[in-house]
């Protein structure tokens, strides 16, 4: 009950850097460090912050508590009344307005439940949990190698595709109708997407001389199907 162990002094960190301002959690200040409930406070903060995966209250005797924030990290993003950006375990959380928006793919075609979805949860749509589940694969098997993913298009799951940035054509290539930088779109469908993943990635280096040439890649049946773009 002394004195000596009210809370005087607060220390913020945000991603490893310590914020000099903290004001907005004074309402701390005055309270006995013994009777705070760091886990409820922490539990209370994260739901005010839902762009942080992770809130941790620290006590540090007699006086100086330390709050410890860890921001998610943006896998892909839903346009819907506002942006939303999804992170590995499918949380949906905003980012503040004045915040950079990280350059991560897009997932488009989610026709319903996205307005009831709110930030700070986790969002259990399938269409969502099937194009982050491409998503992953895609990175984990590197398949695109440099290559940049643009969206995941889910509005039909069974015809689930999604598009990649396949930069500039080499000097002096050959190209047919083909803008300077492209799009090349890839079929890929719900079913089996680990196996078809990896064997995109074998695919796109056996045509990588000619990637600008192809209008889409369709993974969906036993035997790849490649589109080529007509000649004009």
């Amino acid at each position: 009950k002394s004195s000596m162990f009210v809370v005087t002094g607060i220390v913020v960190r945000q991603d490893g850097t310590v914020r000099q301002d903290a004001s907005e959690f004074v309402y701390l200040k005055g309270r006995n460090l013994f009777d705070l409930d760091v886990r409820r406070e922490a539990r209370q903060i994260a739901g005010v912050y839902p762009s942080y995966q992770q809130v941790r209250l620290i006590k540090f005797y007699p006086n100086q508590l330390f709050i410890d924030f860890v921001k998610r990290k943006a896998v892909a993003c839903i346009r819907g009344q506002r942006l939303l950006y999804v992170d590995e375990n499918l949380v949906l959380f905003r980012l503040p307005e004045e915040a950079p928006q990280p350059a991560v793919p897009e997932i488009t075609g989610i026709t319903r439940g996205l307005s009831q979805a709110k930030a700070g949860t986790q969002c259990r749509l399938s269409q969502v949990t099937l194009a982050m589940q491409i998503i992953s694969q895609l990175a984990r098997a590197k398949a695109l190698g440099e290559r940049r993913l643009s969206r995941v298009d889910v509005l039909d799951p069974a015809n689930a595709s999604f598009f990649v940035f396949i930069g500039q054509p080499a000097a002096g290539g050959e190209v047919h109708g083909a803008p300077a930088a492209r799009l090349l779109q890839v079929k890929i469908g719900n079913e089996s997407v680990s196996e078809r993943v990896k064997f995109l990635a074998t695919l796109l280096a056996q045509v990588e001389n000619n990637l600008y040439n192809i209008e889409y890649i369709d993974l969906r049946f036993q035997e790849p199907v490649i589109k080529f773009k007509e000649r004009t």
